[in-house]
């Protein structure tokens, strides 16, 4: 009786396990369809003269204030990050060229070498060592 209640209490648990499974794998799902239903929306008040992104997520504000703040949301989403992710991705690669450049003409007295540059410049060994902090951080969080 005692093996008995076990095996249903242990079948119970593997359920409900299983029913919190299901709703976090749901609930993540739905994040996903809701923001890729926005992006749709976004991609489609892209060229809309009211310039403002009309979606099922976004309540319409009223007001001049609301005006402005779908505005700016809609400029936002469709604008200012496409130019942010064009300056930081340049930036990236920019860093990536240098931390190359560096790399490949570390051992040679080369005029291509920008950290060697840099010493002949400064004179100092703290500024080479800041100067070189950047791409090592830029590599770290890539």
């Amino acid at each position: 009786r005692r093996q008995r209640q076990l095996c249903i209490r242990d079948r119970y648990q593997r359920r409900v396990h299983g029913v919190d499974v299901f709703h976090r794998i749901e609930n993540g799902w739905n994040k996903i369809a809701q923001k890729a239903i926005f992006l749709e929306d976004v991609i489609k008040s892209r060229f809309d003269k009211s310039y403002a992104i009309k979606s099922i997520y976004v309540k319409e504000k009223v007001g001049a204030i609301g005006s402005m703040i779908s505005f700016l949301n809609w400029f936002w989403h469709t604008r200012l990050i496409r130019i942010i992710y064009m300056a930081i991705s340049i930036i990236c690669g920019l860093f990536s060229v240098l931390v190359l450049v560096g790399e490949v003409t570390q051992y040679r007295n080369s005029e291509l070498n920008f950290f060697h540059y840099i010493s002949k410049v400064t004179g100092g060994f703290l500024y080479i060592q800041v100067i070189c902090l950047i791409p090592l951080i830029y590599i770290c969080l890539t």
